[in-house]
């Protein structure tokens, strides 16, 4: 049977922090009429965006490959003429999604951006969108140091729960003792190290992209159970 002589609560923790870590959230492309050529054409895609932004700015800017997607397309467009098709053969197309991190400075990620499409790079994919697992904006941004900002926001949540522990607890003539147990989530909304609030802008043209947030937010649940004490004689 459950002990009946504790309290349940639930206090809530957030902290708000300036962004410091920009992400350019970019896909590579390639097609032909088999799995390896799209696949190889779309490596040298990646590869030829990384030597080109790294001889812009330098190699502190980190190239991360995510998650990838292949299919056939019915993208006529990209083609070649009719007398060069195989007779039967699907379209294939592969895309890669690649984001390079930065410095939260909005001007030095649209030049990033800048740099990144003239060597091939796309800012939305032509095909695949729905198969990517995080379909992220071109350009948002985050914190670095998440696990400190957290800490912070447990704290809180803790010490919000026991307030309120507290004053439900002296309705019954009652004090809350130790902590029996806890339950920690995150706040909605929240999104991880990148936290509450990012750009999301997919406009065209990439220089009228939005400037960085003001803060960004780490927020926590914590469902605390709490001992019930009877007040001391």
């Amino acid at each position: 049977m459950r002990d009946t002589n504790t309290i349940t609560m639930e206090g809530y923790g957030r902290v708000f922090c300036r962004p410091d870590v920009c992400f350019v959230n970019l896909y590579a492309e390639g097609a032909g009429y088999s799995v390896a050529k799209a696949v190889r054409e779309c490596e040298r895609v990646v590869s030829k965006v990384h030597e080109g932004v790294v001889a812009a700015f330098g190699s502190d800017l980190d190239l991360t490959e995510g998650d990838f997607f292949t299919g056939s397309s019915d993208d006529k467009s990209r083609r070649p003429p009719f007398e060069e098709r195989r007779q039967g053969m699907p379209w294939v197309v592969h895309v890669k999604r690649f984001y390079f991190t930065l410095p939260a400075k909005p001007e030095l990620a649209r030049e990033v951006i800048d740099a990144a499409v003239v060597q091939g790079a796309v800012m939305v994919p032509s095909v695949g969108v729905a198969s990517f697992r995080n379909f992220h904006p071109v350009v948002f941004y985050g914190i670095r140091d998440y696990d400190a900002h957290r800490r912070r926001a447990v704290g809180e949540a803790m010490q919000a729960a026991r307030e309120d522990a507290n004053a439900a607890a002296s309705a019954f003539g009652k004090t809350c003792g130790s902590v029996t147990s806890i339950l920690m989530g995150m706040m909605p909304f929240d999104r991880g190290p990148l936290g509450s609030r990012y750009d999301i802008t997919l406009a065209l043209p990439w220089h009228q992209l939005a400037e960085a947030p003001e803060e960004l937010s780490v927020g926590v649940t914590a469902r605390v159970e709490f001992e019930l004490l009877d007040p001391e004689p």
